[in-house]
């Protein structure tokens, strides 16, 4: 230590020992700015990511896991079809019209008395796959949050007819729609909790509806450690 003290008053008696002492103390001081803003700033990357318009950080999100519970609330032309289950992977056990269903990759059963297979009861389904989620909202533009008390967040996006035709359908249609509307709600944690489709835009210029909303609930990701195949 006196070593060091005895060069650092050697230093500050030089011609140009305190120039160089001041703005060494600037870039320690910034270099140490720096180093806590790349601990701590993990922690709002998403937040971050999504005002800027980058969507693409869904995919670290926990929903791409398929493990989760659900609630999937379709609304179409005024009708409500309501599905709500458990996700493990490629598998899902849920409940329709107050039947059960069991899924495995794209195979559907349903117990009616007996299990039989059946084609699939989601209508819209490709807006519900997590992973055609991801895609959309990599092609949604952000515009807007609302933050709570609590910690939570809701982002508010726009998404074209055009993206949605290109996405999901594949289809290369150049309509001058008024964009549809998708909000996703996040916890304190920053867990998607909800996602929201507003789509009666897109049932205008689609002609496949008249109205359309998608209401999709997450809770307990992690938590379904099994899903058992009662074919077997």
């Amino acid at each position: 230590m006196k070593e060091f003290l005895d060069k650092f008053n050697e230093l500050k008696e030089s011609p140009n020992g305190k120039p160089i002492l001041f703005f060494g103390f600037y870039f320690i001081f910034f270099a140490v700015i720096f180093l806590i803003i790349g601990i701590f700033g993990d922690k709002n990357a998403l937040i971050k990511e999504y005002e800027r318009g980058n969507q693409s950080t869904l995919s670290n999100n926990m929903i791409l896991k398929n493990n989760f519970y659900y609630d999937y609330k379709v609304t179409l032309d005024g009708v409500v079809y309501d599905y709500y289950g458990k996700a493990l992977g490629n598998t899902e056990s849920f409940k329709f019209n107050n039947l059960d269903y069991y899924k495995s990759d794209d195979n559907y059963f349903v117990n009616n008395g007996t299990w039989i297979k059946v084609d699939s009861p989601f209508i819209f389904r490709e807006f519900i796959e997590v992973l055609n989620i991801d895609k959309l909202m990599s092609n949604a533009y952000y515009t807007s949050k609302t933050e709570y008390e609590n910690g939570a967040i809701d982002y508010n996006f726009i998404i074209s007819a055009n993206s949605i035709n290109s996405v999901l359908y594949g289809l290369d249609t150049d309509l001058d729609d008024i964009p549809s509307t998708v909000t996703i709600k996040l916890d304190d944690k920053g867990a998607i909790t909800t996602i929201i489709y507003n789509l009666d835009n897109y049932c205008n210029y689609s002609d496949s509806c008249g109205s359309l909303k998608i209401e999709l609930n997450y809770s307990m990701y992690g938590e379904v450690l099994e899903i058992k195949n009662p074919i077997e």
